[in-house]
């Protein structure tokens, strides 16, 4: 009973062969017809021949000079025997391109048997360069000028582990030795531990860590795209307080925290890299002393969620948030100030147009962050060439004193523009400067921030 629309009419055609080959009927035909009627109408019809479905009879791997095939055959979601299902082999070199070892996946396929009508399945990889070996020296908003050496290794000697070393000196000073393994005993679970030994220093107050973890994680059944991770923590935390800040820190006393997180992480994006479509979700809980042992007891707990959206052109909208609370176990407000929330800059609670840390409840106690915290954060990139993207971003975010005083209209806002570069060998390289429109007097009032970060994207 509709007007006869040619555009929709071959999108019905094209349809219904996806359809077809979703079921394996990649041989499958379908002869359109359109036969005239009487007063201006027309019957259409579709004559399909199905044919049997076809069979993935192998699947060739080429191209991989130095990751070996079964840490790509294990990403796989089909399997040589089973019926080709295009939503499968999609999902599958999704999930070899997460990997992050490979710079392009191609897909192709050949006749294995004309009788039968089986296909092998080929995949051809392009690897990129996985690890770093960075000495010298470098300068960030975070940790003002450093010297550092670093080596790591995300595709270790082609088994997919990742192994790293790094030792940072200068403000920050960082020792920290790592390994994953993501398939324990041939099994999708991932298995890794940790050793560091860092130095802090604020303005306020040194900080020096030193201890260990291990970490657990494994697929979580029943949903898509989605992890579960467990980590126990045990680390010596000392504190040597600034002069005139002695009163502000209070006791300096070395506490041991004894502490266990679960993680529930879902990711679904297209890219690890330079994501345009899917989303990240996570669900962190971690707690702090009682049966655990150590001297400091605390619930703390955040939730996260970023989703990413083609819009016009190759313009892609990234909308992300976070929400986090600290409470402690025996009296809500009794929890270390070291791991209250404290925003602003590109450190792991960012809000840019502001210093890193800058962003606290009582400016009369820049030391002291909040138990409660909410960021938001909106980005439009432009791809201007493979490795580079331009990107105008707005940040809203502030932290509360406690869960009960979170006030959703009492928002610090900032905005501006930025670049991120993709640098084989060194990782990711951002530059962002930010208006402030919410800064103190303390703060010097209104104005712009300029922001760098070596290794990553800028975190909540």
């Amino acid at each position: 009973g509709e007007p006869f629309n040619t555009v929709k009419y071959d999108e019905t055609l094209q349809s219904l062969y996806s359809l077809y080959q979703e079921e394996g009927h990649i041989y499958a035909s379908i002869d359109p017809k359109k036969m005239p009627r009487a007063e201006n109408r027309i019957d259409v019809e579709f004559d399909v021949v199905e044919r049997d479905p076809a069979r993935i009879q192998r699947i060739i791997i080429t191209g991989n000079t130095r990751t070996h095939d079964k840490v790509i055959r294990r990403e796989l979601v089909a399997a040589p025997g089973d019926v080709f299902r295009r939503s499968r082999i999609v999902r599958s070199q999704r999930e070899i391109f997460q990997l992050g070892f490979f710079e392009d996946i191609q897909l192709d396929s050949k006749t294995a048997d004309r009788e039968s009508g089986d296909i092998d399945l080929i995949m051809k990889v392009e690897e990129r360069r996985t690890g770093q070996a960075n000495l010298g020296a470098g300068i960030n908003s975070q940790s003002g000028l450093t010297g550092f050496l670093q080596l790591s290794e995300n595709n270790f000697l082609g088994r997919g582990q990742s192994v790293s070393a790094r030792a940072e000196f200068g403000r920050f000073r960082e020792i920290e030795l790592s390994f994953t393994e993501p398939w324990l005993m041939g099994t999708p679970t991932s298995a890794g531990a940790d050793l560091f030994d860092t130095r802090r220093r604020y303005d306020e107050y040194t900080e020096k860590r030193r201890g260990g973890d291990l970490r657990l994680g494994r697929p979580f059944p029943w949903l898509d795209y989605t992890n579960v991770f467990w980590r126990y923590s045990l680390a010596e935390y000392r504190l040597e307080a600034e002069p005139g800040f002695e009163d502000e820190i209070g006791n300096t006393d070395p506490s041991t925290i004894s502490a266990m997180s679960v993680t529930l992480s879902r990711n679904s994006v297209d890219s690890p890299f330079f994501p345009t479509s899917g989303s990240t979700h996570q669900f962190v809980n971690e707690i702090a002393g009682g049966l655990l042992g150590g001297d400091e007891t605390y619930y703390t707990g955040s939730l996260s969620a970023k989703s990413y959206f083609r819009t016009v052109g190759k313009f892609v909208l990234s909308l992300s948030g976070r929400f986090a609370v600290l409470v402690g176990l025996e009296d809500p407000a009794d929890v270390p100030f070291w791991k209250r929330y404290r925003l602003g800059g590109v450190v792991s609670n960012s809000v840019r147009g502001y210093s890193d840390y800058e962003i606290v409840p009582d400016e009369r106690l820049p030391s002291t962050g909040g138990r409660s915290m909410l960021i938001t954060k909106s980005e439009l990139r432009y791809p201007i060439a493979k490795s580079v993207q331009a990107l105008g971003f707005f940040d809203v975010g502030n932290t509360w004193r406690s869960p009960g005083e979170t006030d959703l209209t009492d928002l610090r806002r900032g905005a501006g523009l930025g670049v991120r570069i993709d640098v084989p060998m060194v990782g990711q390289l951002g530059f962002d400067y930010g208006y402030g429109f919410d800064r103190t007097e303390r703060e010097g009032g209104p104005g712009w921030e300029f922001h760098f970060q070596l290794g990553g994207q800028s975190g909540f």
